[in-house]
């Protein structure tokens, strides 16, 4: 079952009036012309749109990375029923993402390692990628972030990163 993500079609009025807007703004000098605020409604429409498909976007990738770590943790039970030991039950999830997605297998690995340091230590970063408040880059510097930090301290850190 593939999952789809509905991107919104750019409206051509919006974008050449949009277009029109902000080459007026650069001709006369403005370098600030992006942060305008009287900005015609074409430019902040496609904004709004641009933001909506920014949001989209993350909130598929954070759909795919908790599809990935399910399968991994399915993987796990499965190996573990067998009587496969636990540092190695599991190992298979990358292979089997990786031929499912057409990627390689280090990347599928790196994926699952998110889903995982989601799921384990960061909760709050977790709900902010579900509903595509951050993407997949921003939860990866945080990810980066907490690695080797005390535990006890993690919470803290998230919230200060999300900025709660």
């Amino acid at each position: 079952m593939h999952s789809t993500v509905t991107l919104l079609p750019v409206d051509q009025r919006l974008f050449e009036s949009a277009r029109k807007t902000w080459c007026e703004l650069l001709r006369s000098g403005s370098i600030e012309y992006m942060f305008d605020t009287d900005a015609s409604d074409e430019a902040r429409q496609l904004i709004d749109q641009l933001r909506a498909q920014h949001r989209a976007s993350a909130i598929a990738q954070a759909t795919e990375i908790f599809t990935l770590t399910a399968l991994y943790r399915a993987h796990v039970a499965c190996d573990l029923s067998v009587g496969i030991a636990h540092p190695t039950a599991g190992e298979f999830a990358a292979t089997h993402a990786a031929t499912a997605l057409r990627i390689t297998e280090n990347v599928a690995t790196r994926l699952i390692e998110v889903g995982l340091a989601l799921d384990n230590d960061l909760p709050k970063t977790k709900l902010a990628f579900a509903v595509g408040d951050i993407d997949l880059t921003q939860v990866r510097v945080i990810i980066d972030a907490i690695t080797n930090v005390d535990p006890d301290v993690v919470a803290a850190l998230e919230d200060k990163l999300l900025g709660s």
